[in-house]
């Protein structure tokens, strides 16, 4: 699966990333430019995709970052007031300033993000 999805994004790192009852995370597959690391049996601390982002993951099943250095434009309404607005089912939305600076120190550029939910769960 890695690979067609690397096929089809041109992207240079596919990964499939599993969770365990505790949230904790783990790369269980790769498909990636042999020039790069790899991730392929790394694990990750819960911490680092919180709740939040995770109920976001089982929202939106495809999330996008075309580029990690875009600057966020604020929404604002036709009146010209600030107001919140739920954009979880956006693809026209920033991401967490955290999740962003977490890609930049990962060497990420852009990012696509596909869930795969069974049993309503990531």
């Amino acid at each position: 699966m890695v690979d067609q999805v690397r096929l089809l994004t041109g992207f240079d790192r596919v990964m499939m990333y599993r969770f365990d009852s505790n949230w904790d995370g783990e790369v269980i597959a790769e498909s990636r430019e042999e020039s790069l690391d790899s991730y392929l049996g790394n694990r990750f601390p819960a911490s680092d995709i919180p709740a939040q982002a995770r109920l976001l993951y089982t929202k939106n099943l495809v999330r996008m970052i075309a580029d990690v250095e875009a600057v966020p434009v604020p929404l604002v309404l036709s009146g010209g007031e600030r107001a919140a607005v739920d954009l979880s089912y956006s693809w026209l939305r920033s991401m967490s300033p955290v999740h962003v600076n977490y890609l930049r120190n990962m060497g990420v550029k852009a990012s696509l993000s596909i869930s795969l939910v069974q049993n309503d769960r990531l």
